[in-house]
């Protein structure tokens, strides 16, 4: 429960529901809160649409405190907030910054229900409150605000995220027991955050929208203002899906760790056979001691079902065989569709092969376009492929147009620029950055175009800044004019490149740009 004194305006609205809204803030600033206001009065009846019950207050506020600690904090009908999680300014504010106000507002709101309405026995069940309001949060913006294709960022930004920290051996399981309350710090990490988001959106994957909201409407109305643990929640599922949810469920929970599924076909009589093997996967290429076997839900696409799952399989054991009836000898077949499953896959090479050329058409979507990036690179970190063959696979990435592949792209340019700067290599790498990120950069160009979309505001400083230190002279040179033009003549520089052209600057003007930044 929070209480806050002060000299404070705001701004406010009542939702379809009938909530009176408030959005707070320090004197001079409430015109900032339009946008949190305005994705507020879209979450609280969304909630109770999808949960099945109404929000418990009368009035819901929200406040922006300019010296706090954490990003947001879920007291029942005063959320505190950190200024630049609920604060949009029209004329400073970037693209990505308007996006994370969304998600921040989305994940608070969520816990009303996840977290207040419903709250964890104790801290072990911590991804209880925290996994189900991030994966809510991108599971509203999504509904909210179809233009910023949150989903496919949730991949990058949340499961990718997750998958860095869980790869290491000092990793931790889900659901860790907690014997004193100084230990709670410990596990607020993209653990309890990120996979536990990930593992819900799996599992959702699995059961269906509709018979994951059904079980979810039973569990909150069953442990409303009470306590509950992961097995309440399992036991719910369970029962609305006709499927043992724990058995399914424990290992991604209780164990750390997460697995890579190695993958092969043949040919048996006419039929196309999948060959797979799991382990755990270990960011540094070593083996796991454990021998945990997880209950994967593979789904599989394919050349004629390149859209959606062509079929559907459970592995249980650590290796198994599939017949394909649905799918012909020579399609290429890509699985963990649409990336909805935390694992990884190492293809054969003759598969993977078969996938360049679906990535290079764009004929797979972005989640898979993305996820096959992401896990041959981790694969290359891992020791277990060559560099080379990565830097072969992003040729065939050489159209690609989404925000969030060419993130996944970005990291990984970044990650070999920083072993490879100091060698005989470094210009040959350069220039094979210039040429992959040349004809996505003369697309974008400096200049916004006439309804762009959301997404391409964030594209633009992602490949203009990477072909600027990739030593791209146009860019270099044009984002010198940029920045003397805000310096000197007082231009506006548009939010979204600001930081993109301070970099550049900074990076390659020496002291007296070093300095300019500064007096800036």
């Amino acid at each position: 429960m929070a209480f806050i004194v002060g000299d404070f305006e705001y701004v406010e609205g009542t939702s379809s529901d009938n909530v009176r809204v408030r959005i707070y803030t320090l004197p001079g600033k409430k015109h900032q809160g339009n946008f949190a206001l305005e994705v507020s009065l879209k979450a609280l009846p969304f909630y109770k649409d999808f949960f099945g019950i109404p929000y418990n207050l009368p009035k819901c506020d929200l406040i922006a405190i300019p010296d706090f600690n954490f990003g947001a904090m879920e007291n029942w009908g005063l959320v505190t907030y950190r200024e630049v999680c609920l604060l949009l300014d029209p004329k400073t504010s970037s693209t990505n910054a308007k996006e994370n106000i969304a998600l921040v507002v989305g994940h608070e709101l969520a816990h009303m229900w996840f977290g207040n309405l419903t709250t964890m026995e104790w801290w072990t069940d911590l991804w209880l409150k925290e996994g189900y309001a991030t994966f809510m949060e991108h599971y509203f913006v999504n509904f909210a605000y179809p233009a910023f294709d949150i989903w496919t960022q949730f991949v990058n930004f949340e499961a990718l995220r997750a998958m860095q920290l869980d790869a290491l051996k000092s990793s931790h399981a889900i659901e860790v027991p907690i014997n004193d309350p100084d230990e709670v710090e410990e596990i607020y990490d993209a653990v309890s955050y990120s996979k536990s988001a990930s593992v819900i959106r799996m599992l959702h994957d699995y059961l269906g929208d509709e018979t994951f909201r059904k079980a979810l409407k039973n569990y909150l109305a069953k442990y409303s203002f009470k306590n509950a643990v992961t097995q309440n929640l399992w036991d719910c599922l369970s029962e609305v899906s006709g499927k043992n949810i724990s058995e399914l469920m424990n290992n991604w929970t209780m164990c750390m760790g997460f697995p890579v599924v190695k993958v092969s076909s043949s040919e048996q009589d006419g039929k196309v056979v999948l060959n797979l093997e799991q382990e755990r996967f270990i960011a540094d290429g070593s083996k796991d001691d454990n021998g945990t076997v997880w209950q994967i839900p593979i789904s599989i696409a394919t050349s004629s079902s390149p859209d959606k799952p062509a079929t559907k399989i459970l592995l249980t054991k650590t290796s198994a065989s599939f017949q394909l009836d649905n799918v012909k000898p020579g399609e290429w077949i890509k699985l963990n569709a649409g990336f909805t499953g935390f694992y990884k896959v190492k293809y054969s090479d003759e598969m993977l092969k078969q996938l360049l050329t679906p990535i290079s058409k764009k004929i797979l979507k972005a989640h898979d376009r993305l996820n096959i990036c992401g896990d041959v690179f981790a694969l290359v970190k891992a020791g277990q492929m060559s560099a080379t063959s990565f830097l072969d696979l992003l040729e065939s990435y050489a159209d690609e147009t989404d925000f969030t592949v060419w993130s996944e792209i970005n990291s990984s340019i970044l990650s070999l620029d920083n072993c490879l700067e100091r060698t005989d290599y470094y210009e040959k790498y350069q220039k094979f950055i210039r040429k992959l990120y040349e004809k996505i950069g003369g697309q974008l160009g400096w200049d916004p175009k006439p309804n762009e979309g959301h997404t391409v505001s964030m594209l633009r400083p992602l490949v203009l800044g990477r072909l600027g230190r990739a030593g791209d002279q146009q860019v270099l040179d044009a984002a010198r004019k940029h920045f003397h033009a805000y310096v000197d003549d007082g231009k506006d520089l548009l939010p979204d490149l600001r930081g993109m052209v301070f970099g550049l600057i900074g990076h390659f003007d020496g002291e007296k740009g070093q300095k300019t930044l500064i007096e800036v």
